[in-house]
C-alpha cells in the first residue's frame, strides 16, 4: 500500500497518476477497542449546525483557519478516479462491465438491520430510497461525493454494529435479479480511493457467497482527506471466517466494492467518499 500525505506537493503528482479520469474503464471485522479509531478533530461536517439530527455538527470545513488546509481540500475534492468520481457527478461507477440489465455501478446502503442491529446513516439531503437507479443522485450532487453522518447501534446483536455503502461491479446475474454477478477485474491490479472519515473504515472486496470475513483494507480516519493506492495483495481477511480468501483471488470473481464502518454502539461521525479508481502507479 502506498499512502500519500496531502500537505506535500508530490502527493498531487502521484495521486493524479493513481486516480486518472482519463483512464479506461454478515460482515464482522474485528476491532480492538483500545485502538484509536477516530480522527483527532473533524473539519469534514456536512450538515447545518441547526439540524435537529446533528446539533453538534459544523458546516463543511468551517472550523479550518489554516491557509494550508485549502490546498489540501482542493486536491482531495477535485481528483477523479477512473471508476467513480463524486466531483464529476458520476451517478454510477464506470465499470465498463454489465450483465445486460444496465444495473452495474449503482450505490446502495447496507447495515446491521438483518442481524437485529439499528445502525443508520443520516443523509444531508432528502432521499427517496437507499438503493436503486437514481437513489443517490441528490447526495452525490450535494456532496460531490457520497457523504453522511453514521450512528452505530448494536440493538440486539452480540457483536459490534456496522453500516456502509457499496456498489455491484457487474449488476445482477443473467436470469436472476436477486443474485449479483461476479466478474474478473484482476487486471485493475488494485484500487485507489480518496476520502474524509471521522473514524476508520474497512474497504472491502466482496465475492459471491461468503461468511462475511472478506479481504479488506483498513482506511485510517482522516479529517483533512487521504488518498490511498492499494494493490490487491494488501486486501486481507480479519481471520475469523471459515474460508480463506486473498485479495488477488477475490479480484478474479468480484461481486461488489464496499466501504464499511464498524465500531462500538453509540459511536457516530461523518464521512465523505470522493472517488474510487483502479490501482495505477
Amino acid at each position: 500500500m502506498i499512502r500519500y500525505t496531502v500537505p506535500f506537493l508530490f502527493a498531487l503528482i502521484f495521486a493524479l497518476a493513481a486516480c486518472d479520469d482519463e483512464s479506461s474503464f454478515a460482515p464482522r471485522a474485528t476491532r480492538d477497542s483500545s485502538d484509536d479509531t477516530r480522527s483527532s478533530s473533524s473539519r469534514t461536517k456536512f450538515f447545518s449546525s441547526e439540524s435537529e439530527e446533528c446539533d453538534d455538527c459544523e458546516d463543511e470545513y468551517s472550523s479550518s483557519s489554516e491557509d494550508s488546509s485549502n490546498s489540501e481540500h482542493i486536491l482531495i475534492d477535485t481528483i477523479c478516479g477512473n471508476l467513480w468520481c463524486g466531483s464529476r457527478h458520476d451517478y454510477r461507477a464506470r465499470i465498463g462491465i454489465d450483465t445486460g440489465a444496465n444495473l452495474s455501478g449503482y450505490w446502495f446502503v447496507f447495515n446491521d438491520t438483518p442481524d437485529s442491529g439499528a445502525s443508520k446513516i443520516i443523509w444531508p439531503v432528502e432521499m427517496e430510497a437507499e438503493e436503486g437507479v437514481g437513489a443517490f443522485d441528490p447526495v452525490i450532487d450535494y456532496c460531490e461525493g457520497i457523504c453522511g453522518r453514521f450512528v452505530l447501534d448494536k440493538g440486539a446483536m452480540n457483536f459490534d454494529p456496522y453500516v456502509g455503502i457499496a456498489f455491484n461491479v457487474a449488476g445482477p446475474s443473467a436470469g436472476d435479479t436477486d443474485i449479483p454477478a461476479n466478474v474478473d477485474v484482476s487486471e485493475w491490479e488494485g484500487l485507489c480511493i480518496a476520502y474524509y472519515l471521522d473514524m476508520r473504515a474497512y474497504f472491502q472486496l466482496w465475492p459471491g457467497e461468503n461468511d462475511g470475513d472478506v479481504p479488506q483494507y483498513t482506511l485510517p480516519a482522516s479529517d483533512t482527506g487521504t488518498i490511498l493506492n492499494i494493490p490487491w495483495s494488501d486486501f486481507r481477511q480479519a481471520g475469523w471466517g471459515r474460508r480463506t480468501l486473498s485479495g488477488p483471488e477475490v479480484a478474479k470473481g468480484l461481486v461488489a466494492i464496499r466501504i464499511m464502518i464498524q465500531a462500538k454502539t453509540g459511536d457516530k461521525g461523518t464521512f465523505n467518499i470522493k472517488t474510487i479508481g483502479r490501482y495505477n502507479i
